[in-house]
C-alpha cells in the first residue's frame, strides 16, 4: 500500500503523501509526525484516487500558503489551486475555469512559477493544447486563466513577481452561425418538430438574446407589468457576455408556456437545443453553418437594416457601453428605452409566424439539387426533408 513504509506513493507534495490504509480501499493523507516519531494519516474521505489527488493538493495549497516567496520556490498548482478556491469557483463561467485551470494542472505538475513560465515552456502547453484540437480563442482562453491565477497571486503579495504570458495569435474568426433570411426563418420556425424548439427560435428573435441565455430564462425574469425581460437572473453575476433588460415584444407574451422554465420538454428544463436544432435545419435543406447563434446575428443585421439607431441595437444586444452609470440601471422602465428595436422585432415576429402551408414537393427536374423555387401561385418556397420525405414549404407573399 502507498502508506506503508517503502511504497512509492500516488502524489506526494513536501512531506505529505497520499495512501491506503491495508486493504481498505479509501484514501489518506499521511505525513511523519517529528515530536511522536510515527506516521500519521487522516482520512480524505474517498475511495477515487483523482478525487482523493484534488484535496490532497487543496489541503496542501491552504496548509502551504506562501507569502512573498520566489516564484522559483512555489510550485504553479499552489497558485492555481489558491486562485480557484479564493475566486474562481465562485465566479459564473466556474465550470470552464476549473477545466482550463485543470490543464494547466496536467501539463505542469508540480513545477515552479518560474519553470512554467518561460517562454519556452508555455510554447510547449500552446503545441500540447493544439494538438487536442482546441481553437486558438480557446487556448487564448486557458492561457488567461493561468495568468489571472498568478496576477492575483502577486498583487497579494503571495509571490514576488508575474511572469508574461503570451497570447496565443488569432486570425479573423467569423461569427457563430452566419445569417438568415426571412424565408429561412420561417422555414426553421415551422418545420420545428417540438414546441420548445418554437419557443426558442421567437424568443432567440424577440430578444436577441445569446442562446444560453433563453436556455436559463425563468418566469420569474419576465416582467409583464413592464413588459421587461431581464435576461440576467438575480444573483447572476454579469460578465463580458452582458445580459441585458430588453423590451417584451407583444407576440412573446402569447408564447411562455406554463413554466417555471420558458423553454421546457415534458416538464424539465431543456439545457439546450443541439440534437432538435439539427433536426429542424435538415428539414429545412439549410448548411452547417445555420446555428442557433445565427438567429442573433439574423436581429442584429435585421434593426440595421431596419433603421433602428446603432446605440438601441447595440443596448438590445447586450454590447456594454463605456460610461455605464448607475442611471441607467433604471433605463429599462423609461417608455421609450429600446422602442425602435421592440417595433422593428415585433415585425419580424410577425413575418415569421405568418400561416403556412407543406405539402409534397412537385418541382421541375432543374430544382432538385436544393435551389430555391417559385410555386405556382407564386410565393417563395424552400425544400427540405421530414423523416425522409421531400416537401415543400408555401409562404404567402408579403407586402412591404
Amino acid at each position: 500500500m502507498a502508506g506503508r513504509k517503502g511504497s512509492k506513493p500516488p502524489l506526494k507534495l513536501g512531506e505529505t503523501w497520499l495512501g491506503r490504509r491495508g486493504d481498505s480501499g479509501a484514501w489518506y493523507r499521511y505525513w511523519w509526525d517529528a515530536e511522536r516519531g510515527c506516521t500519521r494519516r487522516a482520512s480524505l474521505g474517498t475511495e477515487d484516487l483523482e478525487e482523493a489527488k484534488q484535496l490532497l493538493r487543496e489541503w496542501y495549497a491552504r496548509e502551504h500558503h506562501p507569502e512573498n516567496a520566489r516564484i522559483e520556490d512555489v510550485p504553479l498548482a499552489t497558485i492555481i489551486r489558491l486562485y480557484y478556491e479564493e475566486h474562481a469557483m465562485n465566479i459564473p463561467s466556474h465550470e470552464a475555469a476549473r477545466i482550463a485551470l485543470n490543464l494547466w494542472l496536467d501539463y505542469f505538475g508540480e513545477k515552479s512559477v518560474a519553470e512554467a513560465t518561460k517562454p519556452k515552456a508555455i510554447d510547449g502547453f500552446i503545441a500540447w493544447l493544439k494538438k487536442t484540437g482546441r481553437s486558438a480563442n480557446y487556448i487564448n482562453r486557458v492561457l488567461s486563466s493561468g495568468r489571472a491565477a498568478i496576477n492575483m497571486a502577486y498583487k497579494k503579495g503571495i509571490i514576488q513577481g508575474a511572469p508574461f504570458i503570451r497570447q496565443e495569435k488569432v486570425g479573423h474568426v467569423p461569427p457563430k452561425g452566419r445569417p438568415l433570411s426571412v424565408e429561412e426563418l420561417r422555414a426553421l420556425y415551422h418545420l420545428a418538430d417540438k414546441e420548445y424548439l418554437k419557443r426558442f427560435i421567437l424568443w432567440m428573435i424577440g430578444t436577441a438574446g445569446r442562446p444560453d441565455a433563453i436556455c436559463e430564462l425563468n418566469l420569474s425574469q419576465i416582467d409583464l407589468e413592464h413588459g421587461l425581460v431581464h435576461l440576467n437572473p438575480p444573483g447572476r453575476e454579469q460578465t463580458k457576455k452582458y445580459r441585458p433588460s430588453v423590451k417584451l415584444p407583444p407576440t412573446l407574451r402569447n408564447e411562455m408556456g406554463e413554466g417555471p422554465w420558458l423553454i421546457m420538454y415534458k416538464k424539465k428544463r431543456v439545457k439546450e437545443v443541439k440534437a432538435a436544432w439539427r433536426r429542424v435545419r435538415a428539414a429545412a435543406g439549410l448548411d452547417g453553418a445555420v446555428q442557433p447563434y445565427s438567429l442573433r446575428h439574423t436581429v442584429a443585421r435585421y434593426l440595421r437594416a431596419s433603421g433602428v439607431p446603432a446605440w438601441e441595437v447595440s443596448a438590445q444586444l447586450g454590447h456594454k457601453q463605456h460610461g455605464f452609470s448607475i442611471t441607467e440601471i433604471y433605463a429599462p422602465f423609461d417608455p421609450s428605452y429600446l422602442s425602435a428595436s421592440s417595433i422593428a422585432l415585433e415585425k419580424l415576429l410577425a413575418e415569421i409566424i405568418v400561416p403556412t402551408n407543406i405539402r409534397p414537393l412537385t418541382l421541375p427536374e432543374r430544382c432538385q439539387n436544393g435551389d430555391d423555387a417559385q410555386g405556382a401561385d407564386g410565393a417563395k418556397s424552400l425544400k427540405g426533408m421530414v423523416g425522409g420525405t421531400r416537401f415543400e414549404l408555401v409562404t404567402p407573399t408579403m407586402s412591404t
